[in-house]
């Protein structure tokens, strides 16, 4: 005869995977037992029993490390949830932790959990032993004395995907010409190609269409890249291509003196031997040798050197006796020979800041000179100490001015230029036709006649008026404006309003940063849907004509008046609020009444539960199978019925008639 219960077999991964060296396999059993009648199957235990060893038809070599454990399926929970212990080395039996028999009801089942198994090596069909000790059924069999036996199957197998793609030497020397060597395993009926960090081609093995499968391992040999390079491994069933492809594994190979096509980032190079560096810093690089365990900066040795800025204490040529440039605080000094003496200067152009000397001549006697008097410098030609002329594209003065004393003229503090006119020297106009200035001091900015708007420049800011009227708002035009704060008596926006940090309306509507949240502290309205996908909290009163759908917690210090409320994750209610559902109330999970539950009915109350007792006003049904654990009192009378035979057992006036076969499975004790 079969077992009472209907068992199936479920795998994690679907078909387990063998180990192999190095890689060890861990897989998962579930069996799944089911009671495919419609009346209760009560069983005493059920038990696993796994064949053990290294062939092909056992499932590990070490039980041990197994973990089991049982679980109900359906909303019904365990009174006492049954436990899974081991029986010797490859069994798993379920029980109760008492011994007591438990019920299955007709359509539930439950799932026999076999987690951590270290899969043994060897390709196979596995036979797992389902022992059941149970009775009942349709058929109401009867308890056995032995225990029905199942047998099931799952199978054990080499992976069918590649694996282990690797180099078989990661740092490479393509200046001497070594090789890459790329590997993987993987099943002979799958086509490989090989794609380097471009997504080039480099490398195709096509699937073998002949034989049976086997796991092969391929090695083929490549260029060794110039730089890193991150090869990727495609592999797709044969005659699939590659962008139907379904496996993609990666390895990474540097090489020993890598190569850059367009230049590289890092704060520093260091030397391998000397441990000499060159560093990056803000601005340009710096040459630092080792000293003292510490790097200071170094030397530069170079055929030529052409550099935008040189930095150092003197520059003199190679020999002892050649001239040298000494720089100190003040400028520079020229010397020549080892004495020190003063050197000449010899150029075809200098640009200096500053040079002192008794007098500048050209390089005729005819020549124009500049002679450096207490008051200046005077600029004469010729011999005689004759005026001469200054030509120049930069003059630095402390004012100037025209030859008359009415002229204007222009004087230079140090915070830039005043023009001014007259002896006096009254403020003067500045006329251009265009002025290009880093910074403009002024009361006031006005287009070019009387009508054009105007800025004033106040401490707070900048005031923008228009040209007519006396001091009349104007407009600002601009396609973008970034301000910390925005005070304005209305604003109109004509597209989309995007508000990254929060929006406060005066003392009513509020946001938040952080998770998504909206805080109403008055009465919030909705002619239509309300949808909160995060919170929503309102401090008054929440009425909504349509859905209120809150996807997680919904809090009201009000009333809450909806069509329909939905919350998918907490109900809350507080400050003497009540929640009172006018239809009919479905609840999943469990619903815990922490001091009174009462169901009323037209007013008065049918069952009530208060003080650990439940009082029931009216008759008292059960619908299905009733399980008391302690004493059941029937102060007047008990009556058994059946649907068809009518009453079974009736107890009154302290008798008990039997209106049916009396069965006794033990000791049937009598005191008269």
């Amino acid at each position: 005869m079969p077992a009472l219960l209907h068992y199936e077999i479920v795998t994690d991964p679907t078909s387990l995977h063998v180990s192999t060296d190095g890689v060890p396999s861990v897989g998962t059993v579930y069996v799944i037992a089911s009671n495919s009648h419609q009346a209760s199957v009560n069983w005493q235990y059920i038990e696993i029993e796994i064949p053990t060893g290294k062939d092909p038809e056992h499932l590990t070599e070490n039980p041990a490390a197994i973990n089991a454990s049982i679980s109900q399926t359906g909303g019904r929970v365990w009174r006492v949830a049954p436990s899974v212990v081991r029986e010797g080395d490859s069994r798993f039996r379920a029980k109760d932790p008492y011994d007591d028999w438990v019920a299955l009801r007709g359509g539930e089942a439950l799932v026999l959990k076999l987690e951590n198994i270290p899969v043994s090596r060897a390709e196979g069909l596995v036979r797992l032993s389902i022992h059941e000790r149970s009775y009942g059924g349709d058929a109401v069999v009867a308890e056995r004395s032995g225990h029905y036996t199942t047998t099931l199957g799952v199978t054990k197998q080499t992976s069918k995907a590649p694996r282990n793609f690797r180099a078989e030497t990661s740092l490479l020397d393509a200046d001497a010409a070594a090789p890459l060597v790329l590997q993987w395993d993987g099943p002979n009926n799958l086509d490989y190609w090989v794609l380097d960090a471009a997504g080039n081609e480099v490398h195709h093995a096509p699937a073998s269409r002949q034989g049976p499968v086997t796991q092969d391992s391929y090695s083929p040999f490549l260029d060794a890249p110039q730089r890193g390079t991150t090869y990727t491994l495609v592999a797709a069933a044969a005659d699939a291509g590659r962008p139907q492809a379904g496996y993609f594994l990666t390895t990474t190979v540097h090489a020993l003196v890598p190569e850059f096509g367009s230049g590289t980032r890092t704060p520093w190079i260091e030397g391998v031997a000397d441990k000499g560096r060159v560093r990056f810093s803000a601005d340009g690089v710096e040459v630092q040798k080792v000293q003292d365990g510490n790097h200071v900066p170094g030397r530069v040795v170079a055929d030529s050197t052409d550099v935008q800025s040189v930095k150092t204490v003197l520059v003199r040529g190679r020999g002892e006796a050649d001239g040298w440039i000494d720089f100190p605080a003040s400028g520079i000094n020229v010397f020549r020979g080892p004495q020190q003496e003063a050197g000449n200067v010899t150029a075809n152009q200098a640009d200096v800041s500053s040079v002192k000397t008794k007098w500048v001549q050209g390089r005729t006697d005819s020549a124009g000179w500049i002679d450096f008097p207490d008051t200046g410098i005077e600029v004469f030609h010729g011999p005689n100490r004759d005026l001469g002329t200054v030509d120049a594209d930069t003059v630095k003065s402390r004012q100037v001015r025209g030859r008359g004393e009415a002229d204007g003229g222009i004087d230079f503090p140090a915070s830039g230029v005043n023009v001014f006119h007259g002896p006096q020297q009254e403020a003067g106009t500045v006329t251009a036709h265009r002025a290009d200035v880093t910074g403009v001091n002024t009361a006031w900015v006005q287009g070019r006649d009387g009508g054009a708007g105007w800025i004033e420049f106040p401490p707070a800011g900048v005031n923008v008026f228009q040209g007519a009227g006396s001091r009349q708002w104007g407009t600002v035009a601009a396609g973008k404006a970034d301000l910390d704060d925005l005070v304005t008596a209305r604003a109109l926006v004509k597209e989309r309003l995007t508000i990254q940090g929060g929006l406060t309306v005066g003392d009513v509507l509020e946001t938040q940063e952080g998770p998504s949240r909206l805080i109403v502290h008055g009465r919030l309205e909705a002619q239509d849907e309300v949808h909160a996908n995060r919170g929503l909290v309102v401090d008054g009163d929440l009425t909504v004509h349509g859905d209120v759908r809150p996807l997680r917690n919904l809090e009201v210090g009000g009333t809450v008046t909806a069509s329909d409320l939905t919350v998918g994750g907490k109900l809350t209610t507080g400050g003497g609020y009540a929640l009172t559902v006018h239809g009919e109330s479905v609840f999943e999970e469990k619903v815990n009444a922490n001091e009174n539950l009462s169901v009323r009915s037209g007013g008065e109350w049918i069952l009530h539960v208060s003080e650990e007792k439940v009082s029931v006003r009216d008759a008292f049904r059960v619908g299905g199978e009733s399980a008391f654990h302690g004493k059941v009192n029937a102060n007047d009378h008990l009556s058994v019925r059946s649907k068809t035979a009518g009453w079974i057992l009736h107890t009154a006036d302290e008798k008990v008639a039997i209106q049916a076969d009396l069965r006794v499975h033990g000791n049937l004790h009598a005191d008269s």
